[in-house]
């Protein structure tokens, strides 16, 4: 078998185990994912799984890495077609929200470590997750030198936003509240037609600095 043909199907192999891996992790977290029921939905025995990723630990931190990569790729990408501060952190959120429609998984593993305080986040993780922090402490400083944004921590506007997207995408639990009978038909939580479109509009509006329009409590 020719070399390229032979690291395609490694290739192949490896992500169909992370696919895997990413599901079962979301679902039962850490603890609780097994690597034999890993290794049943990507179709490949533990031995397979073992030799093209590693040990649970390592598996756990390949599927995060190779998302936070993806989502850098994703918001890089998107910072760069944007021309000033506010377009900047209006395309963050478009490309944060397009991360979380196209991998589900992966923002329920960040809402299980985030409430575990990243418990199982090994160093190589942390300094992609810091990277990304970095690019929007990167727009919040282009905004402030502009005179648009507020003094505002950048971490905790990261923060925000990410809990901003993955709250919006929580269409299930939406709809369990609306048809609970709980709420009033006034009260019912609507879904926004355009999620990114509602959190473009109460971030911003909550960041800017009083002399470029932003509200002021």
């Amino acid at each position: 078998m020719a070399p390229s043909i032979q690291r395609d199907r490694r290739a192949d192999t490896r992500e169909r185990i992370l696919a895997a891996a990413a599901e079962v992790f979301a679902e039962n977290g850490f603890a609780g994912a097994g690597v034999d029921e890993i290794a049943r939905r990507c179709g490949v025995n533990k031995a397979m799984l073992y030799y093209h990723v590693g040990d649970k630990q390592t598996l756990y931190t390949a599927v995060l890495v190779r998302n936070i990569d993806r989502a850098r790729e994703v918001i890089e990408a998107a910072l760069e077609a944007a021309r000033d501060p506010e377009e900047r952190l209006s395309a963050m959120l478009r490309a944060l929200t397009t991360i979380v429609r196209e991998a589900p998984a992966y923002h329920r593993l960040v809402l299980r470590e985030m409430a575990s305080g990243g418990a199982h986040l090994e160093h190589e993780v942390l300094l992609r997750f810091v990277a990304i922090v970095g690019l929007t402490r990167r727009v919040m400083e282009e905004g402030r030198a502009a005179g648009v944004f507020r003094d505002l921590n950048p971490f905790l506007i990261h923060l925000l936003l990410i809990g901003g997207v993955i709250a919006t995408a929580a269409q299930p639990l939406r709809r369990r509240l609306v048809e609970s009978g709980l709420f009033a038909p006034e009260q019912q939580p609507d879904a926004p037609g355009d999620p990114a479109e509602f959190l473009v509009d109460v971030i911003l509006n909550g960041i800017r600095s009083p002399a470029s329009g932003g509200v002021v409590s």
